[in-house]
């Protein structure tokens, strides 16, 4: 049932309808709630909510900066190298 082509369809809507209504996590997954269970999550849901989300977040900037800053960073250099290089010619 996870699986279910419907079931990705509408989990990918409610997640676009969300990151529109709040730029903060927390109110996210307060609406998350409310919308698929029908109430607001209590203190300690709230909280067991938010820790695979902050893990994910984590997840994703470890991702990020082992991939893209490297990277980046070689560009600049080596943009950095050819442009002082041209300067002394």
């Amino acid at each position: 049932m996870l699986n279910n082509r419907f079931v990705h369809e509408r989990s990918q809507a409610l997640a676009r309808r969300l990151a529109h209504q709040s730029p903060l996590h927390t109110e996210r997954i307060r609406q998350a709630w409310q919308a698929v269970i029908g109430r607001r999550p209590d203190a300690e849901e709230l909280a067991l909510s938010e820790q695979p989300l902050e893990q994910q977040i984590g997840n994703y900037h470890q991702l990020l900066f082992s991939t893209f800053v490297p990277y980046s960073i070689h560009n600049l250099l080596v943009l950095y190298t050819k442009k002082n290089e041209s300067a002394l010619v």
